[in-house]
This record gives structure tokens, sequence and C-alpha cells, in this order.
């Protein structure tokens, strides 16, 4: 038993040297350092290998890409967008708005590797208007370059505080440059303010007013002082202060009402009133004046129609009222009895007057003017009279009525004097003293012609002696004629 075991031992011993053998053999195959042309035996089971076997490779690593940019911009603390130009250059803006920064510091990363011109933390001095610099930032491999230009600009605020506009309850009132303090009035119903203020520039505020407005109580006190805070956009401010009152009660009543071409009665207590106008009228031309300026007058004069129109002219002032109304008859035809009168009086003589009766004979006293009272029919037309001056017999009187332009009447009155109308056998006493001044003067010429003669001029022809004559005879002549045609009362 003990012999098998060694031949076994030998058998694997054998074994053993022999596969060395064959593996060392192979090996110098493959490097090609053996000359000898031993071939590998074959075996069955493992495929032939190739002649020409490739060499498998290792994948090329990739080129690592730099760049050359910024990122996380700050100016100041406050983040910058940066946008790049047409022109390749990255453009960062910033505006500073505060007046009390003087400096922007310039804080940024940057790419890995990568070099700036200048270091994050960068800080420039800042005054009003606009600075600019780059900041050129260059890759590890220096293949990628780029410009990044900072532009801050440094706004002066402004420090306007002024109102451009202030009204109360939709009245507007009047700003003066320089003035903070404003009075004005309300109606004495008023219950409540709308105050509207409006500062003059937009980047100014009116403080505690919502859209510049704001609105006050105003029921029990009558008056209220309202104070009104402008801010500028630097932080500074100007108070206005404004005080309204409650007015009296207001006066909703015309001043003067007034037609073209027409009269009328007028009176602010009286509130109707009518007219008549011609078939060619179309419009009335009124004008209306209110007795308190702050009162408002609406006209509502429409083109007439033929009949009856209404005018109204509405007055109002704070909360009164008034309305006028003006009822305008227009005629289908033009009348010429409008400018007819509806009375006519004489003091003193009865006249038998007839409005459509246009011509009158008057017999009067030695007077030299009547008192005459001739009312039209028409409250709007106007009435003339004239001749009523140095009255004698013949004179006429006239009393024009005038509706309008083309429309009047003239009525006439005749004058007749006492003493002046003789009729045959009566005569009233002027007459006989106007007979007895004729053989006054009569006698007179008869008496000079006797003076003359009785002085001796002896100068005195026949002719003389023959005017005598003639002289004598006609005075006889007169007397005669006036004795026959006269009684003398």
């Amino acid at each position: 038993m003990k012999k098998l075991g060694n031949i076994f031992l030998i058998f694997i011993l054998a074994f053993s040297f022999s596969f060395n053998v064959l593996a060392e053999g192979e090996t110098e195959n493959t490097t090609g350092e053996t000359t000898g042309e031993t071939e590998e035996p074959t075996n069955p089971d493992k495929p032939d290998k190739p002649d020409n076997p490739e060499t498998p490779t290792e994948p090329e690593k990739p080129t690592e890409k730099w760049e050359a940019l910024l990122s996380n911009v700050k100016i100041n603390d406050t983040a910058v967008e940066c946008k790049e130009g047409s022109d390749g250059i990255i453009n960062c803006k910033y505006t500073i708005t505060k007046t009390d920064v003087k400096k922007a510091k310039v804080t940024f990363s940057k790419s890995e590797g990568a070099t700036t011109s200048k270091e994050s933390g960068y800080t420039i001095d800042v005054e009003e208007g606009t600075v600019d610099f780059d900041i050129k930032v260059t890759s590890k491999d220096e293949n990628a370059k780029k410009t990044y230009k900072f532009i801050i600009t440094k706004q002066s605020l402004s420090t306007d505080t002024k109102l451009k506009s202030l009204s109360v309850n939709g009245q507007e009132i009047t700003l003066k440059d320089g003035t903070l303090k404003y009075t004005t009035s309300v109606s004495n119903a008023t219950k409540k303010l709308e105050v509207k203020a409006i500062p003059s520039s937009d980047k100014a505020k009116v403080i505690d007013f919502k859209d510049n407005i704001s609105s006050f109580d105003f029921t029990s006190a009558t008056s209220k002082e309202i104070k009104i805070k402008v801010q500028a956009e630097d932080g500074q401010v100007s108070t206005y202060t404004l005080t309204v009152t409650k007015r009296g009660e207001a006066d909703s009543t015309l001043k003067s009402l007034t037609i073209k071409n027409y009269k009328i009665d007028f009176s602010s207590e009286v509130t109707d009133y009518e007219l008549k106008v011609l078939k060619n009228v179309s419009r009335l031309e009124i004008e209306a004046k209110a007795n308190d300026k702050n009162a408002k007058v609406k006209i509502t004069n429409p083109s007439l129609q033929i009949g009856e129109n209404t005018i109204k002219i509405e007055v109002t002032n704070d909360d009164s009222k008034t309305t006028y109304t003006i009822k305008v008859t227009k005629l289908n035809e033009d009348d010429k009895t409008l400018a007819n009168l509806k009375s006519l009086k004489i003091d003193g003589y009865d006249l038998d007057f007839s409005a459509s009766k246009y011509e009158y004979d008057l017999r009067i006293k030695d007077e030299n003017y009547l008192k005459i009272n001739a009312e039209a029919k028409m409250n709007d037309a106007d009435v003339e009279i004239t001749g009523n001056l140095d009255l004698v017999d013949g004179s006429i009187i006239k009393i024009r009525v005038n509706y309008d332009e083309d429309i009047y009447n003239v009525y006439k009155i005749n004058i007749i004097k006492d003493g002046t109308v003789i009729t045959k056998k009566s005569v009233n006493k002027k007459a006989a003293a106007v007979v007895i001044i004729f053989d006054v003067l009569s006698m007179i010429i008869l008496g000079v012609l006797n003076l003359k003669e009785k002085l001796g001029k002896n100068n005195k022809n026949d002719n003389d002696k023959e005017e005598k004559k003639e002289v004598n005879k006609e005075i006889k002549k007169s007397n005669i004629n006036l004795e026959n045609d006269f009684d003398v009362i």
C-alpha cells in the first residue's frame, strides 16, 4: 500500500513538470522571442484564434472648457441684472435714488479659474449724474474673454412740495405761489367736505390722502380747519391750511331781467311774466343777472312756435333755487292793435277816447301845454308824446305807440284855442278889444295930421289935403264894416 502511494506521487510530479514545460513554450511563442516552431496542441473544445486579433483601446478623455463669466452681481447689496448687447459687451445698469448714498460697491462671483480686472468688492464714488467702468473677465485657459460695463446713475430727488390744484366739494380754490393758507365757504346745509389736493410733482404725495382725496365730517360746526401735508420725493414736507366756513341763507333771486326789443316790468320778487310777439319772431334775446355772484343762472330759451311758449330762468345758489317763467304767445299774424292805447286822459278835459280812434279835436283854454296820461295796451310797448309845448291854435299833439320796429300807431289831438275861431254876429271880448285898439290908432293918426296943420306949415299942398280925406274915408269905412260884421259881447 505504501508503494502504491509513492507511485501516485511520482505520477503527479511528472504531470506537473510536463505542464510547466508546455506553459513556458506558449509564452515564448507569444512574445516572439522563441525560434522553435513548436506547434500548440489543438484543443477541439476551443475555437481557433484569429490570425490578427485587434487590440482594444481606451476612450479619449474630453477636453475641459473654461468660461469667463460673472454671476450673482450686486451693487450696494442689491441684485443687478446684466444683459449682453449686440457688440458682445455685457451691460449692468443701476440707479441710486437716495441722496445720502455716496458710494457704489460692486460684488460678484466668477467662473472657476477665471481672472478679473477688478476684484469683487470694488467701490467707486458717485455724485449726481452717471458714472461707468469696465470689469474684464478672462477664462482659466485664456481662450474666453468677456467685458462687463457697469453704468451707475445717481438721480437728484425732487424737492417740490407745492400743490397744483385744491378743491372742496368740487369748488376750485385759486392757489397763489408761496401762499399756504386759504379760506373758502360752502352751503349752510353742507354736512360733508370732500377735499381734493393734487401735488405739482408726480413724485410728491399728500400724506393721509388716498388718491389725493380725503373726506371730513361737517355736520355740527360752522367752521373747520383742515391741514394738507405735501411730501416731496426727497422727504421734505409743506403744510397747507384750509379753513372752510358755512355760508348764511343763500340768495337765488335775479337782480335784472331784460329782453332785447321788448319792455318787461321786472321785479326780483315776481317770477311769472307774459309777453306777446309777432309771427316773424323766432327767438328772444334774454339777459338775466343774479343778486348773488355765487349763484348760477340757467336760461331755457327754446325756439318760439305759433301759440304759447314757456321760457324758464333757473337761479340756483347752494341748496336754494328760484325759477322765473315767461309765457310767450307767438301770434299767427302781425297785429297792428298791439300798438294801441289802452287809455288816454287829459287833466281838465273830457276826451271821448276809443282805442281804435286815432284822431281827436280838442278845444282848450289859453294853455301852453296839457297834462296827458297815455297808457299802452301792451306792457312792453313804448309811448312817445310830441308837440305838447307852446300850444297855439292849430297845434297837433302826437302820441306814438311803438310795439316794435314794424308795428306802431299814432294818435293825433288837434288843438283849438278859444277866440281864434270867429263866426258872424259872434265875437268874444278879445275881438271887441281889437276893434277899440284900431279906433284909437285911427284917432291918433288924425290928431297928428291936425297938429301939423296948426303949426303953420305953409308948404302943404293940395295933395296933402286929398291924402287926409282919403285916410278919413278909409277909417270911416273900416268902422262901418266892423259894426256890420260883429256883435260885441
